[in-house]
Order: structure tokens, then sequence, then C-alpha cells
């Protein structure tokens, strides 16, 4: 052996000795390398929206609205005082019945002809509807068109889904139901997007930032960037919701909607749901983790 091969060999057993008890000590080390950072949760908020959003466009409302247009389409060949017609109101309550609270039939003044189920027509027949900024728009610009939500004498929220009924390209009348907004909400938002969790509480705006739905149901039809009614903070953040198409940010809950507990810092996402000449706006909120 040659002089110093000795301390060569005693320091490489010493090294592998070192290294064995290492992995020992730390067995798997080279799989606990940083993990990826969590998306931001804002980001992640606005998606659930977005997934929300896509559960509207694939919900009955599309069937109703199939409906409306098929009848809209039958009764421009026919008188709209006839009982073929009324046949035509019969035939759109009775495929979505579960949605609507009635159907009905305007001629183009806006008078309203007929109602089906029958116990609306005494009712119906009063209304002057002209002058209904939904119906107006129907009229004049012969396209479809979703109605103000409003709570019944009952407390249930419903809105009108309007159809011209057009004859060589003039407005012959409208054909209509009265949409249970109620339970429209309540079947989608049984829903659980993927990433969501049990924090999360959803609310939902008219275009003029009405809030037509929240778990505090004493928020209905407060306008969200009133600041009669809201601090400073939450009017920002409405306004911010009401221009911007989709986002997310950061806010303090105070008497707001999507929020439980005041004082809470909040993350929120949201997006816009299109309906006809309108839109809602879907906002999803979880508190902010504090780790």
């Amino acid at each position: 052996m040659k002089p110093g091969s000795k301390n060569i060999y005693t320091t490489l057993i010493v090294t592998l000795l070192s290294l064995g008890i290492l992995l020992i000590i730390f067995p798997g080390c080279e799989e606990d390398l940083p993990s990826e950072p969590d998306p931001d949760r804002g980001v992640a908020l606005m998606n659930i929206a977005f997934l929300y959003r896509t559960q509207f466009e694939l919900s009955k409302l599309n069937q109703i609205r199939i409906s409306l247009l098929t009848s809209a389409n039958t009764l421009s060949d026919f008188d709209l005082n006839s009982g073929d017609a009324e046949s035509q109101l019969q035939s759109i309550y009775e495929t979505t019945t579960d949605y609507l609270e009635y159907a009905g039939l305007m001629d183009e003044t806006g008078k309203v002809l007929a109602a089906y189920p029958a116990k609306y027509d005494s009712l119906l027949t009063e209304m002057e509807n002209n002058y209904i900024p939904w119906v107006k728009f129907a009229m004049d610009s012969l396209r479809p068109s979703i109605g103000e939500v409003e709570q019944n004498e009952a407390g249930m929220g419903n809105f009108d889904y309007i159809f011209p009924v057009i004859k060589d390209s003039s407005l012959k009348g409208m054909v209509w139901a009265s949409v249970s907004f109620d339970t429209l909400t309540r079947r989608i938002l049984v829903y659980t997007a993927p990433n969501s969790t049990e924090d999360i509480l959803i609310f939902l705006l008219e275009e003029d930032g009405r809030i037509i739905y929240d778990h505090n149901e004493n928020t209905f039809g407060v306008v969200y960037n009133d600041i009669a009614v809201f601090d400073s903070n939450n009017v920002a953040l409405a306004n911010k919701m009401l221009e911007a198409e989709s986002g997310h940010s950061k806010y303090f809950a105070s008497h707001s909607p999507g929020a439980e507990i005041d004082g809470e810092e909040r993350l929120i996402g949201w997006t816009r749901i299109y309906l006809e000449q309108t839109y809602w706006i879907i906002a999803v909120t979880e508190p902010v983790l504090v780790e």
C-alpha cells in the first residue's frame, strides 16, 4: 500500500458513512422541494364566477327562451285573440312549469290579451304595459328582452322574459313568461364549482347595481353603490364591478352583500351574465385567510 493511501480510504469511508446517516435522518429529502405557490385566490374566485355563469347559460332559462321563440314564430300566423293563440301560452307554461308563474300574450300596443293559467287573466288584462322599459324595448327594437327581478306579494322573485311576435317585419304582438327567479337561482347555485370552499358566498346584481340575490334576504332591491346605504369602500367596489366586465378585488365587509361578519376582510371575484338586452353580475366571495 502506498504511503498516504490509508488516509484516503479512511476519508472515503467516513464520507460514505456520513452520507448514509444523512439519508437515514432525511429520507426522501429529494422529494421535499418547495411546492408551486397557490394561484391567486382572487383570480380563482373570478374563475368560479365564470363557471356559475356557464350554469346560468345552460339552465332552464335557455329552454324557456327556445319555448318563447317557437311560440312567437307560430303566433305570427295566428289571430292573437283566437283560442289557438291561447293554446300556445299553455304550451309555454307546461314546457317549463316549475320555473314559470304564468305565460302571457300582448298586442302590438302592450295591452294584455290573455294569460295562462287563466286565473291571471283578470289581473293582467288591467295592466298597462307599454310604459315598462323592457316591454317598450321589445316593442321598439323587435328584439327579446328581460325585465327587472321583482318580488311579488308572497316575497318571491320573478322577472319577465318577452319575445316580439313579428309578421312581415312589423310588430304583431308579444308573448312572455313570468319566470321564477328564486327557483332558477336555487337550482343553479347548489352547483359546487371546482376550487371552491365551504366559506364561499355568492350574490347577484342587476346592471344598475340592485342586489337581486344574497344570503341576507333583507338586501334585496338595495342598490349596492348607494352611498346613503353603504360605506365609501363598498361603493367604490360596487362601481368597479359595474364598470368592469369581470375582475377581482379585496374589500372590508360592512353590512355588505356576500359577507356574514362586519369588519371581515374578504376576497371577491365577479363576471357578467349576459341576458338579451341586459345583464346580471355574479360575485363570489370568501374570507381572506390569515396565516
